[in-house]
């Protein structure tokens, strides 16, 4: 078009496509909407097709492992990649909430439960949950981040977080980040340590989890507890 300024247009193409992103999102399913279109809705107006195609194509996984400054060599803004990376730590929030399992009644039960909090980790988490006389989750925290020594888990600040909340057991849990659940000999160590402190306390370790990629470990059904 004479005289129309390539900016204004620019900016026309991408205003376009975050309503149509917008509309997408609203119409269809989580499982069927496209991740270029939440992300397009997530980043705001002034995201590219392109890019949102680009982001897209490396995955919420990696995205989701990414700093800002990261994010920003990619091509987003300062604000577009803050806001991604809050989005990323509200989703974390929320899984660490979860509360659609509540009651932990076999291994399975439990990396169901525990696998959108440890999975995909870049460092080591150690997690502790709680759990009342029926086996229902009361709480849940992470104990240890880092290269975790087993060495430090020291069973008297497990022990203590769970009867400040009551607990009749609780269920322990860790994840590696290469991705392979193979428990090693601290890994045993430190489980028979809190199986017998437990025994002490009256506080039952009913299993230890170990998280890998897409697979676990229990140390229940390795004859450890």
């Amino acid at each position: 078009m004479e005289g129309a300024n390539p900016s204004n247009c620019g900016l026309g193409v991408k205003m376009k496509y975050t309503s149509v992103a917008r509309e997408a999102v609203v119409k269809y399913q989580p499982e069927t909407v496209d991740l270029q279109h939440v992300l397009a809705v997530v980043l705001g107006g002034n995201i590219s097709p392109e890019l949102c195609g680009r982001l897209a194509a490396i995955g919420v996984k990696e995205l989701e492992k990414m700093s800002v400054s990261e994010l920003q060599e990619l091509g987003l803004t300062s604000n577009q990649a803050h806001r991604l990376r809050a989005s990323f730590l509200l989703a974390r929030k929320w899984t660490e909430n979860k509360s659609n399992v509540t009651t932990i009644r076999t291994p399975d039960d439990a990396y169901d439960y525990l696998s959108g909090v440890l999975e995909n980790r870049t460092q080591e988490h150690f997690y502790l949950l709680c759990l009342d006389t029926k086996n229902h989750v009361i709480h849940g925290r992470t104990v240890f981040v880092g290269s975790i020594n087993m060495n430090v888990i020291h069973p008297r600040e497990i022990f203590s977080i769970a009867i400040r909340n009551s607990a009749a057991s609780i269920i322990v849990a860790h994840n590696h980040p290469s991705g392979d659940p193979t428990p090693s000999r601290e890994d045993i160590e430190t489980t028979k340590r809190l199986r017998d402190v437990g025994k002490l306390v009256g506080i039952e370790l009913l299993d230890h989890i170990i998280i890998g990629d897409g697979r676990f470990v229990s140390l229940k059904k390795r004859k450890v507890i």
